[in-house]
């Protein structure tokens, strides 16, 4: 997996690209952490996964993100898996 990084208005946007499971949802909130009181609001922007694990989604779901009210973007197929999951995470699709 692999991730982009970029800045915008305060938020931090991680994108993260090819298979999103346990391994890699530990790598983005590690990266996250990491740079945790250089952002206002924590963007994962899931448009350019290839794959998503069950597992990944429900790690993802869990994961001690360093903001509350994470922001996840993604397709409205992704955003229906994750809403069966019991999180805090604002979920908002995007074109």
């Amino acid at each position: 997996m692999g991730v982009r990084l970029q800045r915008q208005d305060g938020a931090l946007i991680l994108a993260p690209t090819g298979r999103l499971d346990a391994v890699s949802v530990a790598r983005l909130a590690e990266v996250a952490l990491t740079r945790r009181g250089t952002f206002s609001r924590l963007v994962l922007d899931l448009r350019d996964l290839a794959e998503i694990d069950e597992g990944g989604m429900v790690d993802l779901a869990r994961a001690p993100w360093p903001e509350l009210g994470a922001v996840v973007s993604s397709d409205a197929r992704t955003l229906g898996r994750l809403a069966g999951i019991d999180h805090g995470i604002t979920l908002t699709a995007v074109d």
